[in-house]
């Protein structure tokens, strides 16, 4: 399994910055993509733009982490395929990208556009043609927010989840 976190903390820096400050509203993104549980790539950083919503700041987090993802799982596929793999390993690589936000799943997965979220289309939704492609064997799930391996890469924690996060993803 290829399986991709994800997480966003909506102006997560608003009343700690300045607030003439343009970085106190912005959110930040968090993604670890993981092989087989084992941490490839993970990335923190600071929106350049301002969502308007928590929905908004979650799925422009999701965007970005398939922009990492999806080349990762092609270059894994053309290994396997250089290798001489079985087509029955091919069959069985999955990869899977996991959201706590209720609202960005349901977007991300029905793919249903309403007025609210007709603008997402010119910078985030393409990466639906990708989900849609039953070859591929890509999702998206629902992820408890207690289980969300990227969560310690968008917001400060208590010492104790983040020690229990980094033992989701680090081991230790």
């Amino acid at each position: 399994t290829l399986d991709c976190y994800v997480d966003a903390d909506f102006a997560g820096l608003y009343m700690r910055e300045p607030s003439d400050s343009p970085t106190s509203v912005k959110s930040r993104t968090g993604y670890v993509i993981m092989l087989g549980n084992v941490p490839l790539i993970w990335k923190s950083v600071l929106n350049s733009s301002i969502s308007m919503c928590t929905q908004e700041a979650e799925y422009h987090a999701l965007s970005l982490s398939m922009r990492a993802l999806l080349p990762l799982r092609e270059l894994i596929v053309e290994i396997l395929d250089a290798l001489d793999v079985p087509s029955e390993v091919h069959m069985s690589f999955r990869c899977r990208a996991f959201e706590d936000n209720n609202g960005a799943l349901l977007l991300a997965t029905n793919q249903r556009i309403t007025n609210r979220t007709k603008y997402y289309c010119v910078k985030w939704h393409w990466f639906w043609s990708h989900v849609n492609d039953k070859e591929k064997n890509i999702s998206i799930v629902k992820v408890d927010t207690l289980q969300q391996r990227a969560d310690y890469l968008t917001k400060g924690l208590t010492r104790e989840n983040f020690e229990r996060i980094r033992k989701l993803v680090q081991g230790w």
